[in-house]
């Protein structure tokens, strides 16, 4: 069955890096590497954030007042949540391939994302036919719920659609909906497993 459609990650694939400077701002304090990150990836407060049920303050203010008890440094909010933007700094390579893509192929975004955070504001929609963000529906990866949104607005069966993730968790559900996986590690590795699906030429 030929791909029709391709669907992008976009925290760790359309942007530098998926957990932003969290490490990095651990690291100025004299944490441990997951001091911090360990509250991005599968923590119940994050999907609390993901999707919609807490603000982004509610959730910094959470992260910040355990790490300062766990471990005895203060945290700076403003400072922590300016490190942790840096992963909505888009790549300007994976842009250009998406926008390749979309131009026999449907593209779409799937995102476990805040409903505060900024990127929407610069977001290059015009290269997207469909956006599932999981603060706006409710629903976070590795739910199959979400996928199945997402087939949904597609309007195709999983043996269509390709879906690029950098993380492994989200991409187990996919696969079991008839997606096609591509565990992302980098721009060239992704083109080069989109060009072998006969998504780019």
């Amino acid at each position: 069955m030929a791909i029709k459609a391709v669907t992008f990650d976009m925290g760790g694939v359309l942007t530098f890096t998926s957990l932003g400077g969290i490490a990095e701002y651990g690291a100025t304090l004299g944490l441990p590497d997951d001091a911090l990150t360990q509250y991005f990836r599968g923590h119940p407060m994050i999907a609390k954030l993901e999707v919609g049920e807490i603000s982004g303050r509610e959730f910094f203010k959470y992260v910040c007042t355990e790490a300062e008890r766990t471990h005895g440094v203060r945290i700076d909010i403003r400072e922590f949540a300016r490190y942790a933007a840096r992963g909505e700094e888009l790549n300007p390579e994976m842009i250009e391939l998406v926008a390749e893509v979309h131009r026999d192929h449907v593209t779409a975004l799937l995102t476990n994302n805040a409903a505060s955070a900024t990127w929407r504001d610069t977001f290059p929609y015009e290269h997207f036919d469909h956006i599932v963000d999981s603060s706006e529906v409710g629903l976070r990866k590795p739910d199959p719920a979400i996928y199945q949104a997402l087939l949904g607005r597609l309007e195709l069966p999983g043996g269509e659609v390709a879906f690029v993730d950098d993380f492994e968790e989200n991409l187990a559900p996919a696969v079991e909906l008839g997606l096609t996986a591509v565990h992302f590690r980098s721009a060239s590795q992704c083109r080069a497993e989109l060009k072998e699906l006969g998504v780019l030429g």
